[in-house]
């Protein structure tokens, strides 16, 4: 009788050639084409073990966990192999099956050990917070380890309001300066602040993350200014401690009383070390604040990325002054390849939607709904940086139905920093675009949805060369003054201009170095360009969106929180 093995080298054989004789052949196709090795074996009833491995090992490298948890789900073979229980649990991760790996958990507690710390976190989610204590009996945690399973300790002992021994865990993870552990956060801000957040500095820091996320900054400055001047459990607790309070007082205070708390704060600052990043940052603001753009660029220059930046932070290396900005070398024009079934309609502006293949594949059939559903006689326009081959065959398909959407591309090396030129893309090629339609362009995020009607806020008769988001009396920081997610340009020798210095910017900051996070440098760009325009007066004619138009019913944007199906129901369930 022949051998599973040897039935499986023959199956092997059928749908590989030759090459499928050798199972190291199949284990390379795994790591090049995991795709296709999915797609070839997972119809096949019976695989021996190591090929099983192999399949598992393919479905989670392409993202197919669906696949293996369908193969899976319900057998035991994966039970008694660690090998195969390993990649099953990867795969219920990704999709958040955490009630499957709770009921596994005698499996993973015996021949699994790796997964102990998952096994904790399943029961956790899926409120089985004794399972939560049997483990951390069970298993001796090391290092990082160790600290984590503390951590989902004393969540778990939180959640069954056992507070006083929850309080005496603290000391075991608060030292820690990895701030990937606490991503496994489940407690509500109505828990911890049973935990008495005024005496513990983690409580009053993660309370305050909390807040800070649900844009409830009185909230969050009323918890942490105590801790202004303290003493702290961590430079991680420290940093965030400092940021989170200095961003807040910014969203809420008035300039004046701004100032005098901010130079407190920053004066406080300065008797730590390890915050030095902050002072700059805040130095630099402090500046800002007061009319002096110039010196504030020097001190935001300077703030090195902290390992604990917020986000929002992360746009000081990208602002530049207007000596910067003049000494600038020419960059070259993007080059556009525009889709030859394109149809330049006879409208009075065009909406132009840039993004990478990814963002296209999520947003495109969104955007283009919410935009002809109100917007008929204007035409729309996609740029696709990289098209992969979802891409064209998605457009493939959309000009089957309809020819009413204009198309162009372009290509871009891979960078550390390729986001960013995602992001300001649009802002590169639109010269371009302008010449094309020889109309005004409307640039807006791709990531929305049009609750508004083009034609009633008329953009298309503005004289300005350029229109856009000007918030004059904000007190955040100068790459946050003007959002890059609605901007109108008009086909003029300033815009041009603008268009022109706009890459000069770009192409000085990207691809130099690579080192640092430069998500911000398309808002930069705009204020740092709108401050040295503004100096040059005549040369570039800009009016403020704000001012002039009810601009913001005419969008709605993606929150971080909200899923993709909630959004789709708030664009179109928006009356």
């Amino acid at each position: 009788m022949k051998s599973v093995l040897s039935i499986v080298k023959k199956k092997l054989s059928r749908i590989f050639g030759d090459k499928g004789m050798d199972l190291t052949v199949l284990e390379k196709r795994v790591i090049e084409e995991p795709s296709l090795v999915v797609e070839e074996l997972q119809n096949s009833e019976k695989l021996d073990i190591k090929v099983e491995r192999l399949f598992a090992r393919a479905c989670v490298r392409a993202g197919k966990n669906k696949a293996l948890i369908l193969r899976l789900k319900g057998k035991q073979s994966h039970h008694s192999d660690p090998i195969l229980l390993n990649f099953y649990v990867r795969a219920l991760q990704a999709e958040n099956d955490w009630e499957e790996i709770a009921q596994i958990n005698s499996s993973l507690m015996v021949v699994n050990k790796n997964n102990a710390l998952t096994l904790m976190k399943a029961c956790l989610k899926t409120g089985r917070y004794d399972g939560i204590s049997e483990v951390s009996q069970e298993f001796e945690f090391e290092g990082d380890d160790k600290v984590r399973a503390a951590f989902i300790l004393f969540q778990a002992l939180v959640k069954q309001q056992m507070h006083n021994e929850a309080m005496s865990i603290i000391p075991q993870f608060e030292n820690t300066e990895n701030e990937n552990i606490f991503k496994w956060h489940q407690l509500t801000v109505k828990e911890l602040k049973e935990l008495r957040p005024a005496d513990n500095d983690w409580v009053a820091f993660s309370l305050a993350r909390l807040w800070f996320k649900k844009r409830q900054y009185i909230s969050v400055i009323s918890v942490l200014k105590p801790f202004i001047g303290k003493q702290f459990s961590s430079s991680l607790i420290k940093n965030y401690i400092f940021r989170y309070y200095g961003e807040s007082l910014c969203n809420v205070l008035s300039r004046p009383a701004l100032i005098s708390e901010l130079t407190v704060t920053v004066d406080a600052a300065k008797q730590h070390d390890d915050l030095n990043s902050f002072v700059s940052l805040y130095t630099g603001q402090l500046n800002h604040l007061n009319g002096h753009f110039r010196e504030a660029v020097s001190y935001f220059n300077k703030s090195n990325e902290s390992d604990y930046s917020l986000p929002s932070d992360k746009g000081a290396i990208t602002v530049r002054s207007p000596e910067h900005i003049e000494k600038m070398l020419i960059a070259k024009k993007e080059k556009v390849i525009f889709d030859e079934a394109n149809v330049i309609a006879d409208c009075p502006m065009t909406t132009v939607v840039a993004s990478d293949s990814k963002y296209f594949l999520l947003f495109f059939d969104i955007y283009q709904k919410s935009f002809k559903a109100r917007n008929s006689g204007y035409q729309l326009h996609f740029h696709i940086v990289n098209p992969s081959e979802a891409v064209k065959v998605e457009i493939d398909k959309y000009r089957k139905t309809a020819g009413d959407i204009n198309f162009s591309y372009s290509t871009a090396e891979n960078s550390t920093n390729i986001k960013a030129l995602y992001a300001s893309i649009r802002f590169l090629i639109v010269g371009e675009l302008l010449q094309y339609y020889n109309s005004p362009i409307l640039i807006t995020d791709i990531d929305v949805g049009f609750s508004g009607n083009l034609a009633d806020l008329k953009f298309e008769e503005d004289s300005a060369d350029i229109a856009l988001k000007i918030r004059d009396e904000s007190n955040l920081f100068p790459w946050r003054v003007i959002p890059a997610n609605t901007t109108v340009f008009n086909n003029t020798e300033g815009a041009m201009q603008f268009i022109q210095y706009f890459s000069n910017y770009f192409y000085s900051i990207y691809g130099d170095g690579e080192g640092s996070n430069i998500w911000w440098i398309d808002q930069s760009a705009l204020y740092s360009l709108y401050s040295y325009f503004k100096e040059k007066k005549g040369s570039v004619v800009f009016s403020n969106l704000y001012e002039s138009y009810d601009i913001d019913s005419l969008l709605l944007f993606h929150q971080p929180f909200e899923t993709k199906q909630e959004f789709i129901n708030r664009v179109f369930n928006e009356k």
